[in-house]
Formats: C-alpha cells, sequence, structure tokens
C-alpha cells in the first residue's frame, strides 16, 4: 500500500507539473497556414486551414479524429451546435458537419466565398444559423436542415460573424465591407443602416441591456454606437494608428473592451467611454481578437508570439513564439490555449490561470527558472543544462534517464513523439517531443 501511494503521489506530482505557464503541450500540423480561429469543448478542437480541411482534434494532446475536405481554404471560424460543427469555405459553401464523425449533414451554396464565421441567433427555440458571404448577402438558415429562412441584401461582401441581443425583440448586427453596419431584424430585415466611411472586417460585440455596439474599422477606429432606440447614435470613438481587423472582446463585468491594432499594439479601453486605460505593444501587427480569460488577456501577433498579458495593467506574463505570422484567435477551454499560426501548425499552450499553478506550488513544485532545455519543441536533439543532477521523465512518470550535473546535448531521434519532464531538484521544466 505505501508504495501504491507513492507511486500515485508521483504520478499526481508529474501531472501538476504540466501545469506550467506558456508551456507547449501539444501541436499539430496542418498543410497550410491557419487563420481560422478554434472553436473548442472539452473534449475536440474544430478547427480550418487553408489546406482546404476542416479538422476535429483531441483537446488533451491533438490526435486527430477526423478532417472534412471541402473545396476551398477555410478561414471561417466553426461554430458548434448540439453535435453539429458549421464552418464556411472559400469554395463558397456553408457545410454543416456531424460533429462526433465528420460525416457530412448538409451543404448550402453561397456561390462566393464564405469569410464570415456562422453564429446561432438563439432567439428562435429552433435556432436559425446566420452568417454572411462576398456576395453581399446576409443569410438566415435553419440549422437543421440547410434551408434559407431569410436573407438580407447588403453593399458589399460580409466578412464578419453576427452577433445580437434580446431587448424587447431579437436583434443582430453585422458590418459590410463598403463601411455600412447592418443591425437586422431576424425574418423581417433591417432595423437600421449606418454609414462608418470605412470598411469593417471587425465582428461587433454586443452589450445588450444598454443597446451598445462596439467595433473597428480600418480607418484604425474603434467605434461605440446606441441602436437601443432603433436609431444608431455614435457614443464615442478611439483613434489608433493602423487599422482595425481584430474583432473586440467585451468584458461587461469589468466595464472594459480589449481589441488589437495593425499598429502592434493591444488595447484596453473603458467601455462607457472609451478613455484609454492601457496599451501593451508587440512587434507585428495584430489580427487576431483577444480572448479573456481569468484576468488574462489571449491574443496573437504578426510578430509570431501568442502573448498572454495580465488585464489588470496590461503587463506581460508569458508568450510563445511559432514559427509564423498569428492571424488566428485563440480559445481557452479547461486551463489550455488553443491557437493557429500560418505556420500551418495548431498550437495547446498552458494557461496562466493562477489558482492552477498555485497549486504547484503548494506542492513544491516549480517551472525551472535555474536550469534550461532547449529546443522547445525538440526533434533529434536537446540541450539541457542544469546545476545540480536531475533526470528525464516521460508523461507517465516513467523515468527515461538520469543526468549529471553540467550541460548535456541529448540525442532523441529514437525517442517517442509527446510530451517529457527535466526535473532538477524542486524545479521542472517540460519539453515536447516532434518529428
Amino acid at each position: 500500500m505505501k508504495n501504491f501511494i507513492i507511486v500515485v503521489f508521483i504520478l499526481y506530482s508529474i501531472s501538476i507539473v504540466f501545469s506550467a505557464r506558456g508551456d507547449l503541450i501539444w501541436r499539430y500540423k496542418t498543410g497550410d497556414s491557419v487563420k481560422s480561429s478554434p472553436y473548442v469543448n472539452s473534449t475536440t478542437v474544430f478547427v480550418g486551414s487553408n489546406d482546404t480541411y476542416i479538422y476535429a482534434l483531441k483537446r488533451t494532446n491533438g490526435d486527430l479524429i477526423w478532417r472534412y475536405k471541402t473545396g476551398g481554404e477555410v478561414i471561417s471560424s466553426p461554430y458548434l451546435y448540439g453535435n453539429m460543427i458549421f464552418a464556411g469555405s472559400r469554395d463558397g459553401v456553408m457545410y454543416a458537419i456531424q460533429a462526433d464523425n465528420g460525416s457530412i449533414l448538409w451543404t448550402f451554396n453561397a456561390g462566393q466565398p464564405i469569410i464570415s464565421s456562422p453564429n446561432i441567433h438563439g432567439y428562435w427555440s429552433s435556432g436559425r444559423l446566420v452568417l454572411g458571404s462576398d456576395n453581399s448577402k446576409i443569410y438566415e438558415i435553419d440549422y437543421y436542415s440547410g434551408e434559407i429562412y431569410y436573407t438580407t441584401n447588403t453593399n458589399a461582401a460580409v466578412v464578419t460573424k453576427a452577433d445580437g441581443f434580446t431587448n424587447g425583440c431579437p436583434w443582430y448586427s453585422m458590418g459590410d465591407i463598403s463601411g455600412t453596419l447592418w443591425t437586422i431584424i431576424p425574418g423581417q430585415g433591417i432595423a437600421d443602416r449606418i454609414n462608418m466611411q470605412s470598411p469593417i472586417y471587425s465582428s461587433v460585440a454586443v452589450h445588450g441591456s444598454a443597446g451598445y455596439r462596439y467595433f473597428g474599422t480600418i480607418d484604425g477606429k474603434m467605434h461605440c454606437l446606441n441602436t437601443a432606440q432603433h436609431s444608431p447614435l455614435v457614443l464615442w470613438e478611439y483613434q489608433t494608428e493602423g487599422a482595425i481587423y481584430s474583432s473586440p472582446k467585451l468584458v461587461v463585468s469589468k466595464g472594459k473592451l480589449y481589441f488589437g491594432s495593425r499598429d502592434g499594439y493591444l488595447y484596453s479601453l473603458y467601455s462607457g467611454d472609451g478613455s484609454l486605460e492601457w496599451r501593451f505593444k508587440t512587434n507585428g501587427s495584430i489580427d487576431s481578437s483577444p480572448f479573456y480569460y481569468y484576468n488574462y488577456i489571449f491574443f496573437g501577433s504578426n510578430d509570431s508570439y501568442v502573448y498572454c498579458i495580465k488585464a489588470t495593467d496590461g503587463s506581460l506574463y508569458w508568450k510563445y513564439q511559432t514559427g509564423g505570422e498569428v492571424n488566428s484567435s485563440p480559445s481557452v477551454s479547461l486551463g489550455t490555449v488553443i491557437v493557429g499560426s500560418n505556420d500551418g501548425y495548431i498550437y495547446a499552450i498552458e494557461t496562466s490561470e493562477e489558482t492552477d499553478f498555485d497549486k504547484q506550488e503548494n506542492y513544491s513544485i516549480i517551472p525551472a527558472k535555474s536550469f534550461s532545455a532547449s529546443p522547445n519543441p525538440f526533434s533529434s536533439r536537446l540541450s539541457i543544462s542544469l546545476p545540480s543532477s536531475g533526470a528525464v521523465y516521460s508523461l507517465t512518470g516513467q523515468l527515461v534517464m538520469n543526468l549529471t550535473k553540467g550541460k548535456h546535448s541529448l540525442d532523441t531521434s529514437k525517442w517517442k513523439e509527446g510530451v517529457y519532464v527535466v526535473k532538477a531538484g524542486k524545479e521542472c521544466k517540460r519539453v515536447v517531443k516532434v518529428n
């Protein structure tokens, strides 16, 4: 019994080590750049790639569950509803796929590319799928059959995602690249429209109870409109120094609005009056839309990094470098950040949730600060420099090799692909072997 308890403790301790901040858990290689933003639930990652496939991967280890080939690049971000996954393609088709096995349920052909990410408007008990197309139309489609309920003609291509609220009657808003913001009553048509004089690639964030709409435009402005009374009123505008493709994240409980700009900054504004709280500088333009999680903000930049920023003061918590520009917007589920990169990989990275990290410290197991292990991920060789003797363990806690104090250059060409832990004293570092 004593030995059993020791083994259980060792395995549990190793699993806790894996919660180190900003470490790579796994990555999956697709055939082209990944600009699509993943949809993640507790078990599965759904994401598109410019290699024309829609992918379903295991959230825990990145193993392929299924993939479905479309006729064009998949930049549209998938949307899960029940056991159905929806995603558009540059071939002009919206695909409805069974989420658990990848079989096709129905398709809808708009005739021109679908960059817009689909969304289910929840006002209907049956649910209607709302999406835009490059053919200057907004569609309301029955999610179960693909039948068209209603079509709204716009002035230009619609590449944004619908968002809406219920305030006496249901609404949703979408912008087009002519610069027109459309507010639509489902099944009835246009409630109002306003010309912003600049193309809209940013999706709209909605504060339903207040009737506020937040979105960016290519002239570098972030806008706040009040549309609650059916007559749009510009409440405030904030000018950045670059075009805004990033969709804003509104955190109503904090009264904050987060978004990126092609000037390389991530911004935090007070949502009430548009005044600046802070801004964080990267070394590339930011098209990625931020994800807010437990007082941290996750986003990508065209400098190839995925960033984790403290929402309280805008300071850097960690960053992870990929092999390409990061246009994809991160999703976070159960402590894991999932994001795509233009290097063709989908990455799973540990988050920064302090409650998880506190557990590591309570068990006196802390991330390595006094030694290094690189590159990470590694392939045929791994360089380790230790201040004292240590060891390398597999994911299951099995000893791979003991190491003495000093520098080591390990031949890892025959190691299996997966996660390993380098341990010296109470410090640990997770490294990932890739083929």
